[in-house]
């Protein structure tokens, strides 16, 4: 589902970035300075609007990508813990059944004497 709404909302850009296109033809932007890397002087409106879009959709792109290797990442480690604790639970678990039923540590109870029968 959430694909078919990214879907539709890259189709909507699209047809704005197509419709700003088609109403401004003959649009210049004066100067576009990218500091030291160079500066571009009357460049056409739709060329401007169609790299501003390419840059953005890049830099989200690789925003995307490191967020998704970091939770893959944390999801590793995460269930790497759960499989320690399992294991530590489970050797836990037997530790009991082993022991018949006595406490880690405890000296079994003596066993007792039938109470004294009364005179």
């Amino acid at each position: 589902m959430m694909r078919f709404v990214g879907a539709f909302l890259l189709l909507v850009v699209v047809f704005l970035i197509i419709a700003v296109a088609v109403l401004n033809p003959d649009q210049k932007v004066g100067e576009i300075n990218f500091g030291p890397a160079g500066r571009f002087l009357d460049v056409p409106l739709v060329i401007a609007l169609f790299f501003s879009f390419l840059l953005g959709s890049l830099l989200t792109f690789v925003y995307l990508v490191t967020h998704s290797l970091k939770q893959q990442f944390r999801i590793r480690q995460v269930q790497k813990e759960n499989r320690e604790i399992e294991t530590e639970l489970h050797k836990l678990r037997t530790i009991a059944v082993e022991g018949e039923g006595s406490h880690a540590g405890d000296d079994p109870a003596p066993p007792r004497s039938a109470p004294p029968e009364p005179a």
